[in-house]
């Protein structure tokens, strides 16, 4: 089990086609001591991958549209360390690299991996898009 706690958040109200979809990517400590994790394969990062898992209600796949990109070992610039209680947060646009096209409620969850970033999955967040 991981120390770090991911959690996907909506910043824009109620999100409308062809708009910004602005999501709050964070990863909060929440044991007694301090935690890292590697940048690679989150929001943070940037989108180099298929990071996330974005439905719709009926749980067809909303296709990334990003970069790919293949890395070579993380060094330790690529660590991020967070101490007791604190949190690390970004938001990003959705519509960017996972374009919704059809108004609708749709699920979005980060896809952690720790093996490589040494995150979990986050939360599922749900969102309704509207014409």
């Amino acid at each position: 089990m991981t120390d770090l706690q991911v959690t996907l958040a909506s910043v824009t109200g109620t999100p409308k086609i062809g708009a910004p979809i602005e999501l709050s990517f964070s990863v909060k400590n929440g044991t007694t001591k301090s935690a890292r994790f590697c940048r690679y394969m989150t929001p943070i990062e940037g989108f180099y991958g298929d990071i996330l898992e974005v439905k719709d209600i009926d749980g067809n796949k909303v296709p990334y549209h990003g970069i790919m990109k293949k890395r070579s070992e993380p060094t330790a610039d690529d660590y991020i360390d967070v101490t007791y209680g604190n949190s690390e947060t970004m938001t990003f646009d959705l519509q960017s690299v996972y374009p919704i096209t059809n108004p609708g409620n749709y699920t979005i969850r980060f896809k952690g991996n720790k093996s490589l970033n040494r995150l979990g999955d986050s939360n599922v967040l749900l969102i309704s898009v509207s014409n």
